[in-house]
């Protein structure tokens, strides 16, 4: 959770879609069975499980507990990489538009910008699954030093988009308002 300004609402939390977190874990899966199941494979086929001369281990308790291992470390990354996709989150505040990248379990990027610094947002969805699923990337050009904004693989593109410009209109008429009411402006 971010800390808000005096006077400032959440509006909208945003995560990475849920096909996202899927094909992470399918190729997790993928990657923790095959190792083992080539193994155990070839231990009822017999190719290699022979007795090794040397203390009278058999090969296959060696291949099988390193299988154990790699599954292990397989789920342990599976559960990193999962914590990772939970704790990358955008906000839409009433003032601000906050992105919280989680790179590692130790390591995170946090970007703040201003919704009346926010000169253009668009929607990138590539591909058919992005297309069918309904979710896709967010750029928010600004002219400051870091001139885009991208918040990547994002749920509902759309309804987030709406969110920004609305909220961001919000921001720009307030502003306009009161430059009006202190005599600044002419129009």
């Amino acid at each position: 959770m971010i800390k808000l300004e005096e006077g400032e609402n959440l509006i909208l939390e945003g995560r990475k879609h849920w096909f996202v977190a899927f094909t992470n874990i399918f190729g997790f899966f993928i990657s923790a069975i095959i190792p083992p199941a080539v193994v155990f494979m070839s231990d009822k086929w017999d190719f290699t499980m022979e007795i090794i001369n040397s203390g009278g281990i058999k090969l296959a308790y060696i291949a099988y507990f390193f299988c154990f291992v790699w599954v292990l470390f397989m789920w342990m990354l599976l559960f990193i990489n999962l914590t990772n996709y939970y704790l990358d989150v955008w906000y839409v505040t009433s003032k601000r538009l906050v992105d919280i990248n989680q790179k590692t379990l130790f390591y995170r990027d946090e970007a703040v910008l201003r919704l009346e610094n926010i000169q253009d947002v668009a929607i990138a969805s590539k591909g058919i699954i992005q297309t069918l699923l309904g979710f896709g990337n967010i750029r928010a050009q600004t002219a400051g030093e870091r001139r885009e904004f991208i918040m990547r693989n994002i749920a509902n593109p759309e309804k987030v988009k709406e969110v920004i410009t609305l909220e961001q209109g919000k921001v720009k008429d307030k502003a306009i308002s009161v430059k009006v009411e202190e005599g600044k402006i002419n129009q």
